[in-house]
């Protein structure tokens, strides 16, 4: 009983968890990714966090949608506000309490984040077949 107990828990806690994503930089350049959102954890009621991503590396991102992202290059800037999350692009990673949903998305020097296939390595030239609401374009571009 106890056994199915706890292989219960570790379904229900793995099924809840929300999308984290990989972002790759493949901008040509450095970028600092600003990620601002509501959070009732937060003390103040707001999460904001800065994250430095080296050209040609990439960051695991907390909580993809919900949140806004502000990705500052040298030359540029833009705001990014994802609406879908290609559930159909989205990897599977540990088990129970350690599972965690994963999706792949590289930024471009174009500015746009295109997702990637789960099975498909960082960097990728192929962007076929994108999920409903890729790539994403920044709302506002400087």
């Amino acid at each position: 009983m106890r056994l199915l107990l706890l292989l219960s828990f570790c379904i229900c806690c793995g099924c809840s968890k929300p999308i984290d994503v990989i972002l790759f930089n493949n901008s040509g350049g450095d970028i600092v990714v600003e990620i601002t959102g509501d959070d009732k954890y937060a003390g103040d009621g707001k999460y904001k966090k800065k994250i430095d991503v080296p050209y040609g590396s990439q960051v695991v991102l907390k909580s993809w949608i919900g949140y806004t992202y502000f990705i500052q290059g040298e030359n540029w800037s833009g705001v990014y506000e994802p609406i879908a999350d290609g559930l159909n692009f989205v990897g599977h990673y540990g088990w129970g309490p350690f599972f965690s949903r994963r999706l792949k998305v590289q930024l471009e020097n174009d500015q746009h984040i295109f997702a990637v296939s789960r099975d498909d390595e960082f960097p990728t030239r192929s962007f076929v077949d994108q999920p409903r609401g890729f790539p994403i374009k920044p709302k506002k571009k400087d």
